[in-house]
């Protein structure tokens, strides 16, 4: 067959429910749209937040879907070819999605030419751990199903050698940033499509609309070179320890130096789990003033509700313009020695399509990897950046905070004069992230399954 082919348990003319869904919650989808034509959003509350697993939609532009049975039945008609069972992981990766694997697909994939596929690209970094692949791999084991027949596709440089490393597997492993691909378009869109509003379609509190001239391209970067800034950028939405440390640093920097977002509503602690993590900062940092900004005040720089607001579509150029570096607080800094994360979220790729240089919030070897898959520059000659090859987690978030001590403590003309040396490096960068080549980056992931 000309297309990948891929197999569901539960499908129908007008589209697929996703393999692994909790079946218990069917009824519940009655009034959502799970059909193929409509998308992920409006099942997004039902669907997903039960069975965290979902249809990206991603592959259905490159693949034919059919129902398994289909497919059971052209093999025994003498048609048999190779296909997929593909699982979409949403948000966390859990693995009690492979308990509700039909027993039919299992005997596909075990006996005949099916093939198991995890497709963690949506999101990433939660639930990728030692644990969860252990149970991955026990499943795998228990059903005979062979190594040569199990297909990752994740966001996460790191996962392969950590699957080696811990459990000595051999399956077949493709690492796909979707989230830089994502990013790419939707900052070309932005500049290209005059009237583009964002993907939220959305106004903000403060009128600006968004994505209307919201990129700082680097024309606008080298006409704003000496205009006066802030030291460092840093975006805070959820509360997490490293964030919350690294506002306290900047709060000891001189806070009204520099540009920081955050709220006193984080959007995924309740006031336990808030109180718990004040208690793990204070035990780290007793700034107890920090604590009460947290607590009771709330910081905007371009969206009063920080809640609301996703990786995507909520791009303000001006925020760029005005300050010197941006401090990317990535979704995992603090982890398992043993099973270190690779993942790299849309955070990273906001300073390099705005031109604008960063220090990184992220795990080891992110810069590493970023030059060498990609082909980005960074700003080592100019900054310390040696804290991106310490794996021990409290070292590289001390050396994070003395590359940014040593840049406060410059004389705006020396912060002037790095935005200058480093201009290149920015151009270069925001060059070869517009320049993205979607089709050959999508072509390589189909290359994969082929």
């Amino acid at each position: 067959m000309d297309k990948i082919v891929f197999g569901y348990d539960l499908y129908s003319p007008e589209g697929e429910i996703p393999n692994g869904f909790n079946i218990k919650h069917f009824g519940e989808l009655q009034d959502e749209s799970w059909y193929l034509d409509r998308g992920i959003k409006k099942v997004k509350t039902n669907l997903q937040e039960n069975s965290l697993v979902s249809n990206t939609n991603f592959y259905n532009s490159y693949v034919e879907k059919k129902s398994v049975y289909d497919i059971v039945r052209d093999r025994q008609g003498d048609k048999e070819y190779d296909w997929y069972y593909l699982i979409e992981p949403y948000a966390t990766f859990r693995t009690t999605f492979l308990d509700k694997i039909s027993k039919q697909a299992l005997t596909e994939i075990r006996n005949y030419k099916g093939k198991l596929l995890i497709s963690f690209i949506q999101d990433g970094g939660f639930g990728v751990d030692q644990d969860s692949f252990e149970v991955l791999l026990q499943f795998i084991r228990t059903n005979n199903i062979s190594e040569d027949k199990v297909y990752l596709i994740f966001q996460d440089f790191k996962l392969e050698e950590n699957l080696t490393d811990t459990f000595d597997t051999k399956y077949n492993f493709y690492n796909f940033n979707l989230a830089q691909l994502h990013k790419s378009q939707e900052f070309n869109t932005i500049l290209h499509n005059p009237g583009f509003n964002g993907w939220s379609g959305k106004i903000d509190q403060v009128g600006r609309l968004y994505g209307e001239d919201s990129i700082q391209t680097h024309n606008v970067f080298l006409e704003n070179i000496t205009e006066p800034k802030k030291d460092f950028l840093f975006f805070t939405r959820h509360w997490k320890l490293e964030r919350l440390l690294m506002i306290s640093h900047i709060h000891k920097l001189g806070l009204d130096k520099s540009k920081v977002s955050w709220t006193n509503k984080p959007m995924e602690t309740g006031p336990s789990v808030s109180k718990k993590l004040i208690d793990e900062f204070l035990s780290y940092d007793n700034n107890e003033e920090v604590v009460d900004l947290l607590m009771n005040t709330s910081s905007v720089l371009d969206i009063q509700d920080i809640t609301g607001i996703e990786g995507y579509g909520y791009e303000s150029k001006e925020l760029y313009t005005q300050t010197y570096i941006s401090v990317v607080g990535e979704t995992l800094f603090f982890q398992d020695d043993n099973f270190p994360s690779g993942y790299l979220s849309e955070k990273i790729w906001k300073p390099i399509g705005h031109s604008h240089p960063f220090v990184l919030l992220a795990p080891a070897f992110s810069l590493k990897y970023i030059k060498e898959e990609f082909g980005y520059l960074t700003f080592g000659d100019y900054i310390d950046e040696s804290y991106d090859e310490e794996v021990d987690d409290w070292k590289r978030f001390e050396k994070v905070k003395q590359v940014m001590t040593e840049f406060s403590e410059r004389s705006v003309k020396d912060k002037v004069n790095f935005l200058k040396q480093v201009s290149s490096i920015l151009k270069h960068n925001q060059d070869l992230f517009f320049s993205m080549n979607s089709k050959q980056y999508i072509d390589k992931v189909l290359n994969f399954l082929r």
